[in-house]
């Protein structure tokens, strides 16, 4: 226990003594690990066939077909979730661009100053 108290104060040492980026240190590194139990989960389920008894809108603009397929999508944990289940916040470097903001800058042409 005292080789393992001492990793963990290098750790927050390496962290700029910020105990709350230590543990997302930590949880980083567990991330490949994480990610492989979720694709796990879900990489056996077959799908041979789809029925699709449509009803039309339910008077939010989409199909009862987007509607499911949206909710299934939603049912995958993201990065961010898990993250917000553990009662922390993803780190900038983590999350990643915005992907309207990301084609918009890409669209803007470069001025020289």
């Amino acid at each position: 226990m005292t080789q393992q108290a001492a990793g963990l104060d290098q750790l927050v040492k390496a962290a700029g003594n910020n105990s709350k980026d230590a543990v997302l240190l930590l949880i980083v590194d567990k991330l490949p690990e994480l990610v492989k139990i979720q694709a796990e989960a879900i990489k056996n389920i077959k799908i041979d066939k789809v029925t699709v008894w449509e009803n039309g809108g339910n008077g939010d603009g989409k199909s009862s077909t987007a509607n499911f397929l949206s909710g299934m999508y939603k049912s995958v944990s993201t990065l961010q979730d898990m993250f917000n289940m553990a009662g922390m916040e993803l780190p900038e470097y983590l999350k990643g661009k915005d992907v309207a903001n990301a084609q918009k800058e890409t669209s803007e042409p470069k001025t020289n100053k």
